[in-house]
């Protein structure tokens, strides 16, 4: 999720997608339309639309200011949509369902550009920040990366023995970070080399006193974020796996969110603690909370 003075947040419970502003997260605007729950959302870069998937199956894409969904669902799906991103250029949208299914669409279009298939539910995707890769993660613990541009399989493994909660690539598709639901360690992975059957993490990044639940790249690719349920947000060195200063500490519950501004310069976490704060990478101070 690109960052903003606005924060997102879609319910498990709701068929409504709340955006936020402000340090009191009073709503500026909701997006209603999907006939089940809303379970996963993202910005497209230019922060003007975003893309939601649902419980009904469906892909919405709505107009951030109005609140009006723009073109139609789509819909190809037959189960929960559990994941959805956006590529860079916003040229296209991935989605990821408990069918066993990635389907990448257009964004213009609406039109179905490729169906990728997975032998377990898929958990998460991920598009590479220059748009020639998909990653994907699924609850067999199954991690695979495609060539965007032809569907083809770049790499297929077992990576995990349980669900991957998150995985991000790095900027340049070499790396890929992972983090399952019942680990305190995040796995950086080599996607370029080794067995296609069950190559080893080349690094591990442990220090959580929790489960981590997510995970995000730096642009420079040496460094990468994780967020916990411990509520703690930390910063790694991805080479070494130590990890880079002090703990940022603030969010009273899990953190199920980071990402980090493309300069490098700016962390946001968002939590069960109904916060989004927001960090300065270089001296660790809490800039805003939203």
């Amino acid at each position: 999720m690109p960052i903003s003075s606005t924060s997102v947040n879609a319910s498990s419970s709701s068929n409504s997608v709340v955006s936020k502003s402000g340090s009191r997260l009073a709503p500026i605007q909701t997006y209603e339309g999907h006939e089940g729950s809303v379970l996963c959302v993202t910005f497209f870069q230019g922060e003007q639309r975003l893309v939601t998937g649902s419980w009904d199956g469906g892909v919405r894409v709505w107009n951030r200011e109005t609140g009006a969904q723009i073109g139609h669902a789509l819909k190809a799906h037959t189960n929960v949509v559990n994941a959805v991103d956006v590529s860079p250029d916003g040229r296209t949208i991935a989605s990821g369902s408990e069918d066993r299914m990635v389907r990448i669409w257009y964004a213009e279009t609406e039109g179905l550009l490729r169906i990728l298939g997975h032998e377990g539910t898929v958990t998460s995707v991920h598009i590479s920040p220059d748009s020639k890769r998909v990653a994907s993660g699924s609850r067999d613990g199954r991690l695979t990366v495609w060539d965007s541009s032809t569907g083809d399989h770049i790499r297929t493994w077992k990576a995990h023995d349980n669900l991957i909660t998150s995985l991000s690539l790095s900027p340049n598709g070499t790396h890929l970070a992972t983090c399952t639901r019942f680990e305190k360690v995040a796995f950086v992975f080599d996607v370029t080399t080794g067995e296609r059957s069950r190559p080893a993490p080349i690094q591990t990044y442990e220090g959580h006193e929790s489960l981590i639940s997510c995970v995000a790249f730096f642009q420079d690719e040496q460094r990468l974020v994780t967020g916990s349920v411990d509520g703690d947000v930390r910063v790694w060195h991805r080479e070494t796996g130590a990890q880079i200063g002090n703990p940022l500490k603030g969010h009273t519950k899990t953190v199920h969110m980071v990402d980090v501004s493309p300069d490098g310069r700016t962390i946001a976490s968002g939590s069960y603690d109904k916060t989004v704060r927001i960090w300065d990478a270089a001296t660790e101070e809490l800039l805003h909370t939203l």
